[in-house]
């Protein structure tokens, strides 16, 4: 019912859309595989390596799940509404914008397209908002106040991220794409250690080189501590520590157990890449923020606001529209 993206980093950022690698409804057995498959399938050597992931995996599903219910929904948009909503023009700017995040979404509901048409689709839109200060006029009561600080409110770079017939339907590719996204975040701290061991590397060769420039020993990538102990001897204190960490690091870099581990301590804090909160501005009919002492008067934007790795900032809602607005142009 639902599409994602496999990234979350790539699904608030990318220009294309992409189909859900995580189909459909999925058991924990089934999640438990697909992170073994894509971070390292030799995980699969370790003995009650799917219950050793087990608690740690609910733990990220079930704030994943707290997550994506705090998104606001109810926001109801239509080309044919688009001229007598205010609400709809400070979000979508125009009928054209509207139309070209309709253009996305069948791609990512098309698996369970069939001929009985639902009466809604529900998406999850994704934005960029963005404020800026600017010198205005306030009418308080009778008077005018020049030179007043208002905040104009823009959103831009929309995306439809996941949908479907039911508003659990967008929620859900949420949650399977944020999966994936901390997967990835896995496998990139993974490679870090791999970055290390070719820095390490490269370093000894400048070192190796430093002591032999002409016709001295030749460069030895892959020694070791363990296996190399008399040439250890004669090494300078750098160069021995080199190879002790080149040691530590290829083991981590190589050791299913030690991928493992790395997941295992993704899952048990998942908020450290990933947060979220909601919130609620206030704006007239062209986009200026309501001061604090007239919340009533405007138009109410609820939206969430996710936050990826203390960095990127992204807000995000449920919206969704009538069905043959999606399909008229798309079905045969």
């Amino acid at each position: 019912m639902s599409g994602s993206l496999t990234n979350l980093l790539e699904l608030f950022t990318s220009h294309t859309h992409k189909p859900a690698v995580l189909k459909g409804s999925i058991s924990a057995v089934q999640m438990a595989e697909h992170i073994v498959d894509i971070v390292d399938p030799r995980i699969r050597v370790i003995g009650r390596y799917a219950q050793k992931l087990a608690q740690p995996l609910s733990r990220t599903w079930d704030y994943l799940n707290d997550m994506a219910n705090m998104i606001p929904g109810g926001v109801t948009f239509s080309n044919a509404g688009f001229s007598s909503s205010p609400r709809m023009k400070l979000i979508f700017d125009s009928r054209g914008v509207i139309q070209q995040l309709l253009d996305t979404v069948i791609p990512l509901i098309q698996e369970n397209a069939n001929e009985n048409l639902p009466g809604r689709v529900y998406m999850l839109l994704c934005m960029e908002k963005h404020e800026h200060n600017f010198l205005g006029t306030n009418l308080v009561g009778d008077i005018i106040e020049r030179d007043v600080i208002q905040t104009k409110v823009t959103f831009t770079n929309r995306k439809i991220l996941s949908a479907g017939y039911t508003e659990e339907d967008a929620r859900l590719g949420f949650k399977k794409c944020a999966l994936e996204a901390l997967l990835q975040k896995a496998q990139a701290l993974i490679m870090q250690t791999r970055n290390v061991q070719k820095l390490l590397i490269e370093r000894k060769k400048q070192l190796h080189q430093q002591l032999h420039p002409a016709h001295g020993s030749p460069f030895l990538e892959h020694s070791s501590i363990f296996t190399r102990n008399d040439f250890m001897i004669d090494m300078p204190p750098e160069l021995q520590e080199i190879e002790r960490q080149l040691t530590e690091v290829r083991i981590k870099s190589e050791s299913p157990d030690h991928h493992l581990l790395q997941i295992i301590e993704v899952l048990n804090h998942p908020e450290q890449y990933l947060k979220m909160e909601t919130r609620s501005i206030v704006l007239n009919n062209l986009g200026v923020k309501s001061p604090d002492d007239a919340l009533k008067k405007g138009f109410n934007i609820d939206y969430a606001e996710v936050e990826i790795e203390q960095s990127l900032k992204r807000i995000a809602m449920i919206v969704n529209c009538p069905a043959e607005e999606v399909f008229s142009h798309k079905m045969l």
